[in-house]
């Protein structure tokens, strides 16, 4: 199994609430070491990301007890700084974001060594992380399914480095070069101008996603769960999968993007979207009570089950 996970490294600054705040490296970096506890050491795990010379020995001391981790898809260089997000979460949970990207969008010739690929994770930290020619360039060249966590496709970020909700004129030229989509309430609320608080809502928001091209929509709901709508034999398919409840949570920080690794993982190793919702939606319950990336190791124990 070989698998690319497009996107941007990032350095977290994160605040909980009412908690001291603390730092770590984020971004693509949940889904790569998702990625890593359930692939076996033969596959091949390339992520393609900016990367500041600073940080290549933090990555590289990460990523070391993971032999299926190659780096040779970094872009490494004195002229590049790792992006920076800083996170802030309410009483209730909400979260709100100062993201700064100093660097251009990844092109296609970054990207051309691994269009050989069995899958392809895009994680749209920004609207700008790839652009839309270099997606279907990518479509139109390589055979790899194709997942995307739409995240920011759905924003954009203003002078003062602060994300914000904003339409994208041009959603169906992105959707019909991607087969899976993820995103959360808010982000398929902004994306397709539909409402998404209720089981309704969601339905038919997900539904409508599938007219545009993808096989598999996913609505991510916090610890409500998630939903997934699905084409399959020419019919379509609904299901809400309730949150997993964790004793202590912790932080949720990554827990979209271990979700998507996780599912892509065993999708791609299974092909049935039901059981990868469910593992999945384990795997992101799991998360939210780890403290770093360092802990991702615990994800391993759903391999036992």
């Amino acid at each position: 199994m070989q698998i690319a996970v497009i996107g941007e490294i990032f350095k977290d600054v994160i605040y909980p609430f009412q908690s001291p705040y603390h730092t770590g490296l984020g971004g693509i970096l949940y889904n790569l070491l998702t990625l890593a506890q359930f692939a076996p050491p033969e596959s091949k795990l390339y992520p393609v990301s900016h990367l500041s010379l600073e940080d290549k020995e933090t990555v590289e001391a990460l990523v070391l007890p993971y032999p299926s981790i190659n780096l040779k898809g970094l872009l490494i260089s004195r002229n590049y700084r790792t992006s920076k997000a800083i996170l802030r979460y309410d009483i209730s949970g909400t979260r709100t974001e100062e993201i700064l990207i100093p660097n251009p969008s990844i092109g296609i010739k970054s990207i051309k060594p691994f269009l050989k690929c069995n899958g392809i994770l895009i994680n749209f930290t920004a609207r700008r992380d790839i652009q839309l020619e270099t997606l279907r360039l990518i479509r139109k060249r390589s055979p790899a399914l194709i997942m995307a966590d739409l995240h920011n496709l759905a924003s954009r970020i203003d002078r003062k480095d602060n994300r914000y909700y904003s339409p994208l004129p041009s959603r169906s030229r992105w959707l019909k070069h991607l087969d899976i989509i993820q995103g959360n309430e808010s982000e398929y609320c902004h994306l397709f101008n539909e409402e998404t608080k209720n089981l309704n809502g969601q339905q038919n928001t997900l539904m409508k996603a599938l007219t545009e091209g993808p096989q598999i929509a996913i609505m991510a709901l916090g610890e409500k769960g998630v939903c997934m709508a699905w084409a399959h034999n020419n019919q379509t398919f609904f299901h809400h999968w309730k949150g997993i409840p964790v004793s202590h949570p912790i932080d949720p920080t990554g827990c979209g993007d271990v979700f998507a690794a996780s599912f892509f993982w065993h999708y791609l190793t299974h092909q049935n979207p039901s059981e990868a919702a469910k593992f999945a939606n384990q795997a992101a319950a799991i998360n939210s009570t780890l403290h770093t990336l360092k802990d991702l190791p615990a994800l391993r124990i759903l391999l036992n089950k």
